[in-house]
């Protein structure tokens, strides 16, 4: 039997808040093998993330590690010295956030960003860095001129994918990738995955998978380890958790997933019907006609591409129904709905009585539409 890269024992944490104790996690158990993947799942507050933390000595008061041990290749991590920790950190274990911005550096530049990891564990001149920070921004996928762009200046994958190469940048023993994929769309999702287990393997390292996400766990890991209210409920085989959970909690999570001719969403798509057209007399909600929008140009400046191209389309008042708006990043959703709520004006919106009416409701949105961010 292969000796544990990862050998947590009856691990509790805890937080001291002024209304009370809340125990995050509670008497928790695992054990990782060189290369493999354990997927940690579970709902928001299930104490997954808590645990990740607790691994990388990343805890912020009022939380601490109440009891229990964590053994990276045999060494103690609980109660280590805070600079030992920090040398640890990135040369041993490494963290692949959920929000990439959020762990970026906004004004740096992404090769000072992986150059200064590189620096904080390993001498090494300039004329090397700049080798392996293009060496690493390859690994992953990314154009050379990646390197001199700040995190803004970059996609959600493309972020996301510099925080991968940053998390590989030294010879490492285990992956933490805490939901990596969640913000992402589902095309981006398909690129980021593949780059991120490539990684993985070629570095030999152990991953620990974060994420409610039961259809991309049966895709990517070897294992599921299943958390619920700060407690280990169920750790198996991915085959044989999916194909006979022991909890009905785990059973729950593998149902919640969207088969489309499935149980789950049978009646969302049985005999489906064509969406009816409004005709002259009903009542009409929003019709956005000839709408299109396009960002930055000017005087000084060269024209963007249109963000949303002219578009047409009718929403009835009646019957009510939801209407999906899909596509990956950047296809114009998210300016669609700024134009329908008037935070944003159109570059071009063709003259109608029903334009006027769905202006109007645009600029008093509280006459009619509510929204609600992805980021909140």
């Amino acid at each position: 039997m292969s000796v544990p890269v990862l050998d947590i024992g009856g691990l509790s944490v805890t937080y001291g808040l002024r209304e009370g104790v809340v125990r995050a996690v509670q008497d928790v158990s695992l054990r990782l093998v060189p290369g493999e993947r354990l997927g940690l799942v579970g709902e928001s507050g299930s104490g997954k993330t808590t645990t990740a933390l607790a691994v990388m000595g990343m805890l912020r008061e009022p939380g601490f590690v109440e009891s229990g041990s964590i053994r990276l290749d045999g060494t103690e991590l609980v109660g280590m010295d805070p600079k030992a920790m920090a040398r640890l950190r990135l040369r041993q274990v490494s963290y692949v956030p959920q929000g990439a911005m959020n762990a970026l550096n906004p004004v740096l530049r992404v090769r000072t960003s992986i150059a200064h990891a590189i620096r904080a564990h390993e001498g090494v001149d300039n004329a090397e860095k700049a080798r392996r920070v293009a060496n690493l921004l390859d690994e992953v996928g990314l154009a050379p001129e990646v390197a001199t762009r700040y995190p803004h200046k970059l996609s959600g994958g493309m972020k996301q994918r510099v925080c991968i190469a940053l998390a590989i940048a030294l010879s490492l023993r285990l992956i933490i990738a805490d939901e990596p994929t969640s913000a992402l769309d589902v095309v981006t999702q398909r690129q980021v995955m593949p780059t991120l287990e490539a990684m993985q393997t070629r570095v030999g390292a152990a991953m620990i998978l974060i994420g409610h996400d039961m259809g991309l766990m049966a895709q990517s890991v070897d294992r599921v380890a299943v958390m619920r209210r700060g407690r280990l409920v169920e750790d198996g085989a991915v085959r044989q958790v999916f194909a006979a959970p022991s909890e009905p909690y785990t059973a729950e999570l593998i149902h919640s997933v969207p088969i489309v001719g499935g149980a789950t969403v049978r009646a969302a798509v049985q005999a489906p019907s064509a969406a009816p057209r409004a005709t002259t007399g009903d009542t009409l909600l929003l019709v956005p006609h000839g709408a299109s929008k396009s960002y930055g140009g000017g005087l000084l400046r060269k024209p963007q591409p249109p963000a949303l191209h002219p578009l047409d389309f009718i929403l009835p008042a009646t019957p009510a129904r939801i209407v999906a708006v899909v596509g990956q990043s950047g296809s114009g959703k998210t300016t669609l709905g700024s134009l329908v709520r008037g935070f944003t004006p159109p570059c071009c919106l063709a003259a109608s009585p029903t334009n006027a009416r769905a202006s109007r409701a645009a600029a008093h949105p509280a006459d009619g539409i509510r929204s609600c961010a992805s980021d909140v």
